[in-house]
């Protein structure tokens, strides 16, 4: 979703509209609303009326663009050595988000192995409940596209004991990732 698209549904939502009509009009996946609306939920602001005043949007915009940049950090970092998340792993996307189901749903990373099609997603900081459900969307979209077979992974620093079950009821694998810093003069 585009920074101004982004926007634009911050301001939609806080007038009440619904996902389903702020995709409609902003002609962008309800996916995309949704996780501009999941963004308000982790920030602990409803989507109407809190967000109202420009100081709650500003903060909220500030948080959502923190988010992004840290998972578009973590997709270039595995992109660049897929091996160091799984060595039988190949990048098979061409290097950019794959989307599924008509353009509803778009995959963080699509890799390979000889066993099939692998759906990888990233989540910043703890991965939602929420974020079994997308990542199973996308494994049963892809299915309905391909003969391979299609597997999950969810990467995130933190998974909670919901997200342990639900994962292990899908077969989903679940990754954690650790922060690394390296420094350099500029």
């Amino acid at each position: 979703m585009e920074e101004a698209d982004r926007v634009q549904a911050l301001e939609l939502l806080a007038e009440g509209l619904s996902s389903k009509d702020i995709a409609e009009r902003l002609g962008v996946p309800k996916m995309a609303v949704a996780g501009v609306k999941a963004g308000l939920r982790k920030k602990g602001l409803a989507a109407t009326g809190e967000m109202t005043d420009t100081a709650s949007l500003e903060e909220t915009e500030d948080a959502w663009e923190t988010k992004l940049t840290l998972e578009r950090d973590m997709q270039k970092g595995i992109r660049a050595d897929i091996g160091e998340l799984d060595p039988s792993l190949r990048i098979a996307d061409e290097g950019k988000e794959r989307f599924v189901d008509g353009g509803r749903g778009r995959i963080d990373i699509l890799a390979e192995d000889d066993q099939g099609l692998v759906v990888i997603e990233l989540k910043a900081n703890e991965a939602p409940e929420t974020a079994i459900t997308q990542v199973l969307y996308y494994v049963g979209a892809l299915a309905l596209e391909t003969s391979r077979p299609v597997r999950g992974v969810l990467v995130a620093h933190e998974f909670s004991d919901r997200v342990k079950f639900a994962a292990e009821a899908g077969r989903v694998r679940l990754v954690k990732y650790e922060h690394r810093f390296s420094f350099s003069e500029a």
